[in-house]
């Protein structure tokens, strides 16, 4: 169980997938479900799915964020917060995007002579772009080449979240399950909260700025006394570092072919925008794919309301029932007129971003980066494997993957 320990491997054997039930309890008051349906039914709209959230704590004192909000509070905060990812908000950000997708690709053709750990590059380039998004800055990651001291506080923090969480479900043994929390996970965690804390009032304090095109020009625009108080937009800053960087550094970690679909797309690399990239049909398989053999964020989330039901993803995604092939990568079953053998995938349980009012308000910017990252890299270069040993299923999550190192021999794609 991924609340109590870290899960080494993500693969499962055959006979254990095909073991799997529909409905399996996993704590004494928490059953998970991997049924499509279960999607509408704990996370839909409607009177009957008013279930409180669990999944994380709290990281502000006062006041919940997003994921933990009542109905009303989350609703209030919501209405303020979409302002900053609506279709118009994505169009002025998108310059700000390019900005450092075109640093990416510069630093990759800088050192295409050598093995290059794209992971950490991909995970600079989804820090700097979260970085001035939401406070109003970048990291300097791509520039300096290396993660900002801040940066490394992330995963710390998010263990934090799922330890000091764990205790509520297993009461008997909270003080065993404390005790596996080292002191200095904890400091690393109240100093994420208090940097983010800084970050948002050094932001703050410029006030609306009708050049810059960041979240919180959107949300200082569109506040009111019914909007958000300044405790609640310092709560939600750590959730947009969350899932404006890790998510998408994840996504793209999953890459796979796609060069004629893009080559064929484009003449010149100045074509590649949002809008272009919307319509490409191979790109957007292959993402689907890659996110539902390697979803970011293999565990779900808890919705309690009495016993906790929740969605995990790679559960969900892996399970014969939903996808009769399911450890073989098909973008293929993602196109239209997909083949026959792919007919009775249940493409509705792949909901990578949840659905209903708590779904994931960031879901078209983080796609949106991922195809125009994806679709520049496949343009300007050509890859494979320095390590032909690399096996991605052995790694830990907590929440989110501690993803291993990804080398790759990388050059100019001649054009």
């Amino acid at each position: 169980m991924a609340i109590l320990q870290p899960v080494e491997m993500l693969s499962m054997p055959k006979w254990l997938l095909a073991a799997c039930l529909v409905s399996v309890r996993i704590s004494p008051d928490m059953v998970s479900f991997t049924a499509a349906e279960a999607w509408t039914d704990v996370y839909g709209y409607g009177p009957n799915r008013n279930f409180a959230k669990w999944g994380m704590t709290r990281s502000h004192k006062t006041v919940d964020h997003l994921l933990l909000a009542n109905n009303a509070d989350h609703s209030r905060q919501r209405r303020t917060v979409n302002h900053a990812f609506s279709d118009k908000a994505m169009r002025a950000q998108e310059g700000l995007v390019m900005r450092y997708i075109d640093q990416l690709t510069s630093a990759l053709a800088a050192n295409s002579m050598s093995d290059i750990n794209i992971k950490n590059w991909l995970e600079y380039t989804a820090f700097d772009i979260i970085g001035d998004l939401a406070f109003g800055e970048p990291f300097g990651c791509l520039s300096n080449g290396g993660y900002h001291p801040w940066v490394g506080l992330l995963f710390p923090f998010i263990k934090a979240l799922l330890f000091f969480g764990a205790p509520r479900l297993f009461q008997p043994f909270t003080i065993f399950i404390i005790a596996l929390f080292t002191k200095k996970n904890i400091k690393a965690c109240m100093q994420h909260i208090k940097l983010s804390t800084e970050k948002v009032h050094k932001r703050l304090a410029a006030g609306e700025q009708p050049h810059r095109s960041d979240f919180w020009t959107y949300i200082l625009r569109n506040n009111d006394e019914k909007g958000m108080s300044v405790e609640e937009m310092e709560s939600n800053a750590s959730l947009f570092m969350i899932g404006g960087s890790e998510t998408i550094a994840t996504a793209l970690y999953s890459m796979q072919k796609l060069r004629t679909e893009i080559t064929a797309a484009f003449t010149k690399q100045e074509d590649i925008n949002m809008i272009s990239v919307g319509g490409l049909k191979m790109l957007q398989a292959i993402i689907n794919e890659g996110m539902r053999i390697y979803p970011p964020v293999p565990t779900g989330h808890a919705v309690p309301e009495n016993t906790i039901v929740n969605v995990p993803q790679h559960p969900a995604y892996h399970l014969p029932s939903n996808f009769p092939h399911p450890g073989k990568f098909a973008q293929e079953c993602w196109l239209p007129n997909a083949p026959w053998e792919y007919s009775r995938d249940r493409k509705d349980v792949f909901q990578l971003f949840s659905t209903g009012p708590r779904n994931y308000v960031g879901k078209n910017l983080a796609m949106a980066e991922t195809k125009l990252i994806l679709a520049r890299l496949v343009w300007q270069f050509e890859w494979q494997l320095a390590n032909d040993n690399f096996n991605i299923d052995m790694q830990r999550v907590f929440i989110m993957r501690e993803k291993p190192d990804l080398n790759l021999r990388m050059k100019l794609r001649d054009v």
